[in-house]
This record gives C-alpha cells, structure tokens and sequence, in this order.
C-alpha cells in the first residue's frame, strides 16, 4: 500500500512538470543537415561516411513533409502521458524541455540524442510504415515517442546509479534494462498481457525467444571482447518479435505490471543488476 500510495503521489506532483515539448526540422529548406541533426547522427555512422552524408542535401519529400506535420499532431496528446512515463523513475529529474528532432537522412524511426532530445528519421517512417495519417500510425507515433522519452530517463537514472559496463556480460545486461524499459511501451494492446496473462502472441514469442536469452546470457558471462558482437546480434535490434533480449523483458514487465502496478518501479529501482534475477525468476514462470 505505501508503495502504490507513493507511485499516485509522483504521479500527480509530475502533472504540473512535465516537459515542454519542442518540435525541430533536422533539414533546412535547402534540404541540409541542421547542426543538431549532424550532432545526433554523427556516432552512428564512421567518420568518412558521416562527413560524405552531411555533404548531400536531403530536402523533406512531400511524403516526408505528411510525416512531419503528423507527428506534429500527436504530441499533445503523447505529452498527457509523460507523467505516468516519469513516475516509475523516482528521484529522477525528467527534462524540463524536451525536443523532438525531425530529420531525413542518417537515423532510423527512433533514438535519442543528449538528455532531452527525441529523433525520427522521417525517410524511415516514410519507408516502413507508408502514408502517415492513419490510427495506426498515430499510435506507433506515441509508443516510439514513449520507448525514447524512456531511454532519456533511463540515461539520467544511470548518471545517479553508475553500472560498470566493462564486460560483455555487464554491457548486456545494461541493454536488456535499457530497452527492455522502452521496448514495454512499444507494445500494441494485442501484446500486452491482462491480469497477469499475456495473450497467445506474446507467449509464442516468449517460448521461441526464452530459451535463446537463457542461452546467449550464459554464454556472455564467459565471453571473449571479440565473441560479443556475435552473441549480442538479435539482442535489441531487428524484428520486432525476433528480438531475443528486449522483447521477453518488455513482456514480462507487462505481465508483472498488469499484476501489480508498482512492478515497473520497483524494475527501475532494481537497475541493471537486478536484470539476472529478473530473468531468472521469470524464466520459471508459466501463464496459469
């Protein structure tokens, strides 16, 4: 009871704070990269293949135009829930002022860049998910917005909670946190589970993707530097359901929150080092 008592109360006193939300083009009308979109991409790409992209110009397409004016659209209703994104992340101070950069070249359809600001690559959006302006879209559009805001959060909580990440043990236990957190809010309705059950979706996925978690994370705590970028492939990135790392943690967060909504707090309280026992406990469990 103290604890749901404290999860309303930051809840409510984050209403009056949550953040100011900035939209920014990452192009110029000429179709060049703004500074701040140079900034965000820049350790994404090696040194030669940036300096060659941000000499390109990239102006907004019609198509990418729709986007833009799109996720436009869905930020007042995305920013009501920041308050409910900030209160499992207690003792965290969330960005006053937020922004979200919109560019075209260099990204992908979501991440993040510094501690307040959100990115889309809206040639990706455009590429993936088609003509902008249906429900479905504006949905994704506020569960990307979600899964980044989280990771901007999850940063400032490691500046206050370090986590030695030198092994390839250690690194991915910090991902699985990471993304596990932000994977959870990009979960549609038909994935998430309901008084403790996950729908046949969501089980499938964690029979098929359970065992290889199990699997890669004990082979990591052994792992060579050189045998990591091996064992981590699939972790957090590519298919949505294939993802073996940070999909079973976002379901079982689900399954746990739907029980108990202090679930995600006490995750977050928990921090990377709390991720092994996690797993552990869930790996043993079956929907009744």
């Amino acid at each position: 009871m103290r604890n749901l008592l404290l999860f309303f109360l930051l809840t409510i006193s984050s209403v009056a704070t949550a953040a100011e939300v900035k939209i920014e083009r990452g192009t110029t009308p000429g179709g060049l990269m703004t500074p701040a979109w140079k900034k965000a991409i820049r350790d994404r790409h090696e040194p030669a293949a940036f300096k060659a992209l941000t000499k390109q110009l990239h102006p907004l397409q019609p198509d990418e135009i729709a986007w833009y004016n799109f996720v436009r659209a869905q930020i007042d209703e995305w920013r009501s829930k920041i308050p409910e994104l900030d209160a499992p992340f207690a003792g965290v101070a969330p960005p006053k002022h937020l922004v979200v950069l919109l560019g075209n070249a260099g990204g992908d359809d979501g991440f993040t860049s510094g501690t307040d600001t959100i990115c889309f690559d809206l040639a990706d959006w455009r590429k993936n998910y088609g003509e902008a302006g249906t429900a479905a879209n504006a949905d994704r559009v506020r569960r990307i917005l979600s899964h980044e805001y989280t990771h901007l959060l999850v940063a400032r909580w490691s500046a206050k909670h370090p986590y030695a990440r030198n092994t390839p043990y250690a690194r991915a236990v910090y991902v699985l946190f990471n993304e596990g957190l932000g994977n959870y809010y990009s979960l549609t309705a038909q994935w998430r589970a309901k008084d403790g059950v996950l729908p046949d979706i969501a089980q499938a996925a964690l029979t098929r993707n359970g065992p290889v978690l199990a699997d890669r994370m004990q082979r990591l705590r052994t792992a060579r530097v050189e045998e990591e970028a091996e064992l981590t492939q699939g972790l957090s990135r590519g298919p949505f359901e294939q993802k073996w790392g940070a999909i079973p943690i976002a379901l079982w967060l689900s399954r746990e929150q739907s029980r108990n909504p202090d679930a995600l707090r006490r995750f977050v309280a928990a921090g990377p080092a709390g991720v092994p026992a996690f797993i552990e406990r869930n790996l043993q469990k079956t929907d009744p």
